[in-house]
């Protein structure tokens, strides 16, 4: 009986053994792979991710688009000091003569609150709001906290051409946070000097001359907030000699009729990525050393002007009444961006040898539809740039050469003007091309494992086989011995 036992056992565990090496087929015939992420066609947007603004895409194909907006500087007032884009048949968005101080709420460096009647609810370095601030500033004064606006809002007030001078206000300070608000009529939403690792995320600001306002502070990281009728959204200033910003991340933000988008005038090595900028007069200026990827810009004057050592790859660029990219610095690198009806594709422009100009490096973008390839002006005629990566060009529209051999790559070079010439033009748009999956599989250890899956599983099979004959089969009685 115990024969029995050790040999059903038997039978069992090679069972098991063949179904965990049968796993080894699945290494050989159904290898695992992860794929690459896709990256999104550089010839059109995602209508996911534009929503209700699609209808402001320039349609494939189509003539220079009448662009949305009447773009020229204009007042209300003669005594108002700033002047804004206006849409057609809308008001001035924001025409302001003075900026009045209000009453304000202060948290402490110590953590105190120096209202007892203000909305907030704290919880050590959280502070929370349980209502609406309406006429009052907030001064955060004390580092490592989190400000939660839970939904509400931090209102000002617009009194004819006076507003409130601020929202928030943080001077010297670290490792703030600022989320959640409604920010409303003021001069400036935020305003942020001295300080560094502050995040600004998930706010909505409208209404407001300028909407985040950061006089020389490291480490921001301004995003997925929403920006609406504004003179500039976020501007990167210089006052008081304090020193430019480094190292700031603005990204994910819709920033939506404001004179200038993100403007980086003193700052550099900041990373511009993911932004939808509509209706602005000039959505993105490029501070130096600067990363600008993968933003949407519709509607404007200059889309992206960009200053020295930026890489600037990635953008969707449509509808701009003077250029897509306005270049102004050197060595650039520029490279898969699509630039789409607009009056230049590329406009170079210098004023003085005193501020060198050239040595950009541009290929793989998408130029289309555009009036003119190509302005230079100034000593931009003289500059020297690169219209390729010493393999491939950019696709050009208006680019009528041939192509004989299927390389994709126009049979003669694209003159540009002055010293540019692209060598190289592209036949076809561009599209970021998905790498095909390369799976990482060891195929002799699947060969291996399926070898021996076969074997063990006929090994156990015959097994069973036995066992089922011996004790299943009918066996012949046995005969009585008659002793007598």
């Amino acid at each position: 009986m115990n024969m029995q036992k050790t040999e059903a056992v038997l039978a069992a565990t090679l069972a098991i053994i063949a179904v965990f090496l049968l796993g080894g087929i699945s290494s050989t015939l159904f290898p695992s792979e992860t794929l690459p992420t896709a990256q999104p066609s550089l010839s059109t947007v995602p209508s996911s991710i534009l929503g209700s603004l699609e209808p402001l895409l320039p349609a494939n194909n189509s003539s220079l688009h009448q662009i949305v907006g009447d773009f020229s500087l204009n007042s209300t007032s003669s005594n108002s000091s700033i002047y804004s884009y206006a849409p057609v048949g809308g008001l001035a968005y924001l025409t302001v003569s003075m900026a009045e101080p209000v009453d304000i709420i202060t948290i402490e460096s110590n953590g105190a609150i120096n209202s007892t009647t203000a909305p907030i609810q704290q919880n050590g370095n959280v502070y929370k709001l349980t209502g609406d601030l309406t006429n009052q500033t907030l001064i955060i004064n004390q580092s490592n906290t989190v400000i939660d606006g839970a939904g509400h809002s931090l209102q000002g007030y617009n009194n004819g051409f006076a507003y409130a001078l601020e929202n928030f206000d943080l001077q010297d300070v670290h490792n703030v946070t600022i989320k959640n608000f409604n920010i409303s009529a003021s001069w400036q939403g935020i305003w942020i000097q001295n300080c560094s690792n502050i995040v600004i995320e998930n706010n909505s600001l409208s209404n407001i001359n300028t909407g985040i306002d950061v006089n020389s502070a490291n480490n921001t990281v301004i995003s997925d907030n929403t920006f609406n009728n504004m003179s500039s959204g976020v501007l990167f200033s210089s006052w008081y000699g304090f020193g430019p910003s480094v190292n700031n991340n603005i990204s994910y933000n819709n920033i939506t009729d404001a004179t200038t988008g993100i403007q980086m005038n003193f700052a550099n090595s900041n990373v511009v990525t993911n932004n939808i900028i509509v209706n602005s007069y000039d959505p993105i200026f490029a501070g130096d050393n600067s990363t600008v990827a993968q933003n949407i810009l519709i509607n404007g004057i200059d889309a992206v002007s960009i200053s020295s050592n930026n890489k600037i790859y990635g953008n969707s660029i449509f509808n701009f009444s003077e250029s897509g990219l306005l270049l102004s610095g050197t060595n650039s690198a520029i490279y898969q961006n699509t630039i789409a009806n607009c009056r230049n594709a590329v406009f170079i422009s210098g004023s003085s040898d005193a501020y060198p100009l050239g040595n950009n490096t541009l290929y793989e973008n998408n130029f289309v539809n555009n009036s003119q390839s190509l302005l230079l002006l100034g000593n931009g005629s003289l500059s020297v740039n690169y219209w390729d990566n010493g393999k491939e060009g950019n696709y050009w529209s208006s680019y009528n050469g041939t192509e004989v051999n299927g390389d994709g790559i126009g049979d003669t070079p694209y003159v540009l003007g002055g010293n540019n010439t692209d060598r190289y033009p592209l036949t076809h748009p561009y599209a970021a091309a998905v790498s095909q999956p390369t799976a990482i599989v060891d195929y002799s250890t699947g060969q291996l494992f399926f070898t021996l899956a076969i074997i063990t599983a006929a090994a156990g099979a015959l097994a069973s086989f036995c066992l089922y004959v011996k004790f299943r089969a009918p066996t012949k009685p046995q005969t009585s011995v008659d002793t007598e």
